[in-house]
């Protein structure tokens, strides 16, 4: 799964907002976007 200019520049944007936790993936309006690749290889990993 990749990501648009549009996601990635939302995300962005949620990890620097200022008292958002920088490793919430999810947004404050409930809205799920895909893990980040690396992220995503992280989590598999056992």
């Amino acid at each position: 799964m990749t990501w648009s200019a549009a996601q990635y520049t939302r995300f962005k944007a949620e990890r620097t907002r200022p008292g958002r936790d920088p490793d919430a993936v999810t947004p404050d309006d409930g809205t799920v976007l895909p893990p980040f690749p690396r992220l995503f290889l992280l989590a598999e990993k056992p």
